[in-house]
């Protein structure tokens, strides 16, 4: 599957970027495309190194006296000597530095990052959308942050309720005010600005709840089928009396584990003992553990196993790039604090911009001492000169650890729940699979998923997309984790992939 997929362009950030700037400055009568609608795409069909280098001397041309980054990792964002993308903090200030409008940023977001919309919830992407729409350029963005930091309350605590809605609207009405109401407005509202969507927090918290209940599910099935194979059944008709007060399965299955690691000779392998009792733990875990669940999404726990397939992991990372966030329990454990963590970054913040305004010898003001309290215990007073560097490293150290959701993240998720699902539907329905059902109902779902979360849907002509996609076959939906397993046969695919 993946070396067929190999073979076909696909839209990568390098080839987004070319597209854009291949042509810049030219009128739309030297276009080649134009002058010729039939002839074949050369960018897409054949990106040459001319091509790449025509498009980043465009690019370069007009970004370079504002030194966004070097002049090599923005040949890195052309695929020349390597490939990079920039940080969306990077793709945003160029935007400010090139005056992108609003809806052409929106399309950078969207369509080359594969990231989310600008957030009306993080006072910054506010900020920028407004700079965007109103022409204002980057010092102007630079001089709104630094006021909205300096003009709200310092140790504000956001509000962590869904605010998108009442922000979208508010700043429709908002957005035409000089530069000075527009602030009075974001300082007053400050609270709202937690600095992360709520709603897509919310999907993912829903999806991965939703998976983890049908693995659940499953996990109970292969346990009930590896019981079969034991003597827990005849153990309970003879232990009956005994186990009369025993209300739940749970409970019966919890004292027959106990009784098995008594015996000398028990019933089942040694084996088979230890997945019953890790089935045990999981199908009826009072609260979903994500760690299992991740395990077998992506076969983390596999890595060191004689079945993980190296190879085709590396094949699976080099192919999707940034378009793929390979998650581990560290990971989800950051996404799940991102409330905590993105409030403890702004917090750094305000207390850097605070810093910058104050006599470098006087002592640091009292609410940033607290701030710094718990990571320096031992430091009762320090001048504002130690506190800038104090706080200007805690903050570069708190935004390594602020995370957030991916377009990724979401679709393993609803590929998971979405092939349940459908085969549930199926089996009860007794309709049958059908493979164009199969991805019309995948399609369906994450497109709304996706929509509601402020990022672009399905799209086969990228990597990831047409990945999961292809994972749709004639005969059944394999799970992209699947595919990290050597007993997966690969040769048994159909060769038909296309959406």
């Amino acid at each position: 599957m993946i070396r067929q997929m190999q073979k076909t362009a696909y839209q990568r950030p390098d080839i987004y970027l070319i597209r854009k700037w291949y042509h810049y400055g030219q009128t739309p009568s030297t276009s080649p495309s134009q002058s010729n609608p039939e002839a074949p795409d050369p960018i897409l069909s054949d990106t040459k190194d001319e091509i790449r280098h025509t498009a980043y001397l465009n690019f370069y041309k007009q970004i370079k006296s504002f030194k966004v980054a070097s002049r090599q990792t923005i040949q890195r964002w052309f695929g020349i000597d390597g490939f990079a993308v920039p940080s969306r903090r990077q793709l945003l200030s160029c935007a400010l530095f090139l005056h992108f409008s609003l809806e052409e940023t929106q399309d950078y977001l969207l369509h080359y990052l594969s990231q989310w919309d600008l957030q009306v919830n993080d006072y910054e992407e506010m900020i920028c959308m407004y700079c965007l729409e109103n022409q204002l350029g980057y010092d102007s963005f630079e001089f709104m942050v630094h006021f909205f930091e300096t003009h709200t309350d310092q140790e504000l605590r956001p509000l962590q309720t869904a605010q998108t809605d009442l922000l979208k609207k508010t700043y429709k009405k908002k957005k035409s005010l000089p530069q000075q109401e527009f602030l009075l407005w974001m300082c007053q509202s400050a609270e709202l600005f937690k600095g992360y969507s709520m709603t897509v927090y919310s999907y993912y918290i829903h999806l991965l709840n939703e998976a983890f209940q049908y693995y659940q599910k499953e996990c109970l099935g292969e346990l009930q089928m590896l019981l079969t194979r034991t003597d827990y059944e005849d153990w309970k008709t003879s232990n009956a009396n005994s186990l009369s007060h025993m209300n739940t399965e749970k409970e019966r299955i919890r004292r027959y584990l106990k009784n098995m690691q008594r015996r000398k000779s028990p019933s089942a392998s040694p084996e088979d003992l230890k997945e019953i009792q890790n089935l045990y733990v999981i199908a009826y875990a009072p609260k979903a553990r994500i760690s299992d669940l991740l395990n077998q999404i992506y076969h983390n726990n596999k890595k060191d196993s004689a079945t993980w397939n190296h190879e085709m992991f590396a094949q699976l990372s080099d192919f999707l790039g940034e378009e793929m966030q390979w998650e581990n329990s560290k990971y989800i454990s950051e996404l799940l604090s991102m409330s905590v963590q993105k409030e403890r970054q702004m917090l750094y913040q305000r207390a850097r911009a605070a810093l910058e305004l104050s006599d470098p010898e006087k002592p640091c003001p009292g609410w940033i001492c607290r701030l710094l309290n718990g990571n320096y215990p031992d430091q009762k007073s320090l001048s504002v000169k130690d506190a800038r560097k104090t706080i200007t490293k805690e903050l570069k150290k708190q935004k390594t650890r602020v995370r957030n959701i991916q377009r990724s993240d979401l679709l393993l998720l609803i590929q998971y729940i979405y092939s349940v699902k459908y085969d549930s539907e199926t089996q009860q329905n007794l309709t049958g699979y059908r493979k164009e059902d199969a991805i019309d109902g995948f399609v369906t779902l994450s497109n709304t998923i996706l929509a509601t979360c402020g990022m672009r849907g399905i799209n086969p002509s990228y990597r990831l997309d047409q990945l999961l996609l292809s994972c749709i076959t004639d005969e059944e939906i394999i799970l992209l984790g699947n595919l990290l397993d050597t007993s997966f046969d690969e040769e048994e695919v159909p060769s038909n992939h296309s959406c």
